[in-house]
């Protein structure tokens, strides 16, 4: 009987270990990236199709500028922004290659001072790395706009 109390206890103490751990904590319902997930698609797409305008739209001002750095979108308005934003499209040309199927394999948030960060892992098909791509967003006035991407 004794070692029933035990057993018992341990197990409650796990599931509450469990539901206070900071993975847990941190998870946000896939329906809440259903916008990143819309933005992705869509700078894939003009990625592929080097549509430098229409891509613009969707990444995130990191210039000079304090007052617009992580507050805001891109213009192509400025030949600086203009250049990074073509280095951006090349480099989500080199995690997904044109035509390339890809998959999202899990989501993440983590809160920092630009704000929440809506992290998409993706992983592609056909890639000789077989290390996942990771697409992070910060909304900008309710629309999701990428911020970084590692791979």
């Amino acid at each position: 009987m004794n070692n029933t109390k035990y057993l018992n206890i341990l197990f409650l103490i796990l599931v509450f270990l469990l539901s206070c751990s900071p993975k847990n904590s941190n998870k946000i319902s896939d329906k809440s990236f259903e916008k990143e997930q819309e933005t992705l698609k869509k700078l894939i797409k003009y990625s592929w199709s080097d549509n430098i305008l229409k891509a613009s739209q969707y990444i995130v001002y990191r210039g000079q500028d304090q007052s617009r750095r992580w507050k805001s979108i891109c213009t192509i308005e400025n030949e600086d922004e203009m250049l990074y934003v073509q280095r951006v499209i090349n480099k989500i040309k080199r995690a997904i290659p044109h035509k390339t199927k890809y998959s999202i394999t899990k989501t993440d948030s983590d809160t920092e001072s630009e704000g929440t960060w809506y992290v998409l892992h993706v992983d592609c098909d056909g890639k000789k790395e077989n290390r996942p791509v990771q697409f992070a967003f910060l909304r900008i006035d309710g629309k999701s706009a990428l911020g970084d991407i590692d791979f």
